[in-house]
């Protein structure tokens, strides 16, 4: 069925404003509907005040955003996600490659102390060969979460392997120590197995732009860092 209307440029543009209008009313009513809803039906803990806004897409999505600085999470969700990360270690080759390198049965993996930390000031570090992680990294993709985890679990048998020894690196640039340059080598070549290889240069990319290295050195330092991708 076909409807024709006939009517000037400037009542057609008009028609077309009204539209446009209406449309925007409906969108910020759906809105405003959608969040009543939302935190109606969720408890109240878990929204709170992360809800930070519910907007739309260009599609017609409604887009509900959070503020994961607010996000508090058990002590359930931190076992269950040490549990994770555990189980994970315990298979992954490059784990596994790492316990090698360093001369190391894989079961090792299964004693390697993890805990998540609220105090430190990085997203990961690693103390006398115990991992600490940064609570924030909870609120993260597990693929991030794991990159820090790699990288720290070479940190713990570098811990192993000097104890009782002082730093040999003391005083140098932290892109230019032998273990900060190791423990990123596994890191690099998990991400690019995790999440492929275009992934894994846009973070090596973003990690020699913040370390504001020359070109010559960057080209260099990138070369070294992807020196375990196949």
């Amino acid at each position: 069925m076909e409807f024709k209307i006939k009517c000037d440029d400037e009542s057609f543009n008009n028609l077309i404003t009204e539209c446009i209008d209406i449309r925007r009313k409906i969108s910020d009513s759906i809105s405003k509907i959608s969040e009543i809803i939302l935190r109606e039906t969720l408890c109240e803990d878990s929204l709170g005040e992360d809800l930070e806004k519910i907007t739309d897409n260009d599609n017609g999505w409604l887009v509900f955003v959070f503020s994961s600085k607010n996000i508090k999470m058990s002590l359930k969700d931190r076992n269950n996600a040490l549990s994770n990360i555990r189980k994970y270690l315990i298979k992954n080759e490059i784990a596994i490659d790492i316990c090698r390198e360093f001369g190391f049965d894989k079961d090792i993996l299964y004693g390697i102390s993890i805990s998540f930390d609220d105090e430190i000031d990085v997203a990961a570090k690693t103390i006398d060969s115990e991992m600490l992680l940064n609570t924030s990294l909870l609120n993260e993709k597990f693929e991030i979460m794991m990159r820090y985890v790699i990288h720290e679990l070479v940190h713990v048998f570098q811990h192993i392997e000097r104890e009782g020894k002082s730093d040999p690196y003391d005083g140098m640039d932290y892109l230019e120590r032998p273990d900060e340059i190791q423990a990123f080598q596994f890191q690099v070549e998990f991400q690019e197995d995790f999440s492929g290889e275009e992934v894994a240069t846009e973070y090596v990319d973003d990690l020699i732009e913040y370390h504001e290295l020359d070109d010559k050195e960057k080209a260099d330092k990138k070369e070294e860092l992807f020196e375990r991708v196949e």
